[in-house]
C-alpha cells in the first residue's frame, strides 16, 4: 500500500469525525477498522493473560 497524506485545515471550519471519515476511500476505512480490531484483540488477550499469569514476563512488541 502506498503512503498518502491528506492535508486538512480545520482551523476555521469545525468538522465532525463522521465527515472526516467519509473523506477516506472504503479500502482505507476497512484497513483502519482492521487495525483497530487487531489492537482491541491484542489488548484483550494481554489483559486475560495478566489475570491468569500475574507473574509472567510481559512482551510489549508493537502490533504489525
Amino acid at each position: 500500500m502506498r503512503s498518502r497524506q491528506l492535508p486538512l485545515d480545520l482551523g476555521e471550519i469545525p468538522t465532525s469525525p463522521a465527515s472526516l471519515w467519509d473523506v477516506f476511500p472504503a479500502e482505507d476505512q476497512l484497513a483502519a477498522v482492521a487495525a483497530l480490531a487487531r489492537l482491541m484483540a491484542q489488548a484483550t488477550v494481554h489483559a486475560v493473560h495478566e489475570e491468569e499469569c500475574p507473574d509472567a514476563a510481559t512482551d510489549d512488541e508493537p502490533v504489525a
